[in-house]
């Protein structure tokens, strides 16, 4: 159990690396850096890829000693506790995730208006016999 122990605590410090990644990306973001945000892109997926591999160990070892974690969590409360602490830190990984997605999107159609306007299209758009647009 000490060895399960030890495996979710190497998990849960790369989740909190890739958070720590995370809010560094939400404000390079809000900074408008582009390249700081294509070296900070690199550096998550570097952390995405550690965890993966964490949690393969931890999956391995689970499997090779016929470990059953709910069986686990019931017994061991400090495991139970880690158990949850992790659970909580993937609910806090999804909620910046999706911050990030939602500046990264008011950013590109900011950049996409703007690059309307100063070269709009300049065909003209008429209807084809079924109403829709023909350009």
């Amino acid at each position: 159990m000490i060895r399960l122990k030890e495996l979710m605590e190497e998990e849960y410090k790369a989740l909190m690396e890739l958070l720590l990644l995370l809010k560094d990306q939400y404000f390079i973001l809000l900074s408008g850096e582009s390249i700081p945000l294509d070296m900070i892109t690199e550096n998550i997926n570097n952390a995405n890829k550690l965890i993966a591999k964490k949690e393969l160990v931890r999956r391995e070892y689970q499997k090779e000693n016929n470990i059953n974690l709910q069986g686990v969590l019931k017994e061991n409360i400090e495991i139970d506790k880690q158990y949850k602490d992790i659970k909580a830190l993937i609910y806090e990984l999804q909620t910046q995730k999706e911050a990030n997605e939602q500046v990264l999107k008011q950013r590109l159609n900011f950049t996409n208006k703007i690059l309307t306007l100063i070269n709009p299209n300049r065909s003209v758009s008429t209807y084809d016999a079924r109403g829709n647009f023909r350009r």
